[in-house]
């Protein structure tokens, strides 16, 4: 028999033992009433935390919290020497950015973005920025439609005017982080 222990409330770090005699099994469950607290699946190297079904090595259904985030690949120049180590970006919110490149024609570019994203950002917290690619002519934002997931570039000249685009925006279909908060209290 193994003893567990599983924080199943962090605010207070409440704890939890668990026995279990299936450490040397496939599949380890530990649940409560309702689901899943934590499911390690041997067979496809998948753990779910707070899943019944995990869908990816490691699935989480809830938030993740870290002093560090980042990621390790293969160096892309020399992947059998090498690796690569990428940290990812904070912010004080949680958001998307989405990129690309397009072109003015007469004038005007209208930039279509994916069809979700009215549903997933908020439309007063977007955030666009333009950089000409080959000519020094003024581009800018004439109008930002999330309702029908698209933003309008113009521009006086009626040259083709090619243009990287940066799209940045705060979800709304999670709460706002609480920034600055004391480590009794965290969300």
């Amino acid at each position: 028999m193994a003893n567990i222990r599983v924080l199943t409330k962090l605010d207070n770090l409440n704890t939890q033992d668990i026995i279990t005699d299936s450490l040397k099994s496939k599949e380890i469950r530990i649940a409560n009433q309702d689901s899943s607290i934590l499911r390690i699946n041997r067979d496809n190297k998948r753990v779910g935390i707070l899943m019944d079904d995990p869908q990816h090595e490691l699935h989480v259904n809830g938030t993740v919290a870290a002093k560090t985030k980042s990621f390790i690949i293969p160096h892309p120049l020399d992947p059998e020497n090498k690796l690569l180590r990428y940290g990812s970006l904070e912010s004080p919110y949680h958001g998307i950015r989405l990129t690309g490149r397009s072109f003015t024609q007469d004038g005007i570019s209208i930039v279509t973005l994916p069809n979700y994203i009215c549903a997933l950002v908020k439309e007063e917290e977007v955030s666009i920025q333009i950089t000409n690619f080959k000519h020094d002519h003024i581009l800018f934002i004439d109008e930002i439609d999330i309702p029908n997931n698209s933003f309008t570039v113009k521009s006086h000249c009626y040259s083709k005017l090619e243009f990287f685009w940066s799209f940045t925006a705060v979800r709304k279909d999670v709460p706002d982080m609480i920034v600055e908060f004391f480590p009794e209290s965290q969300n």
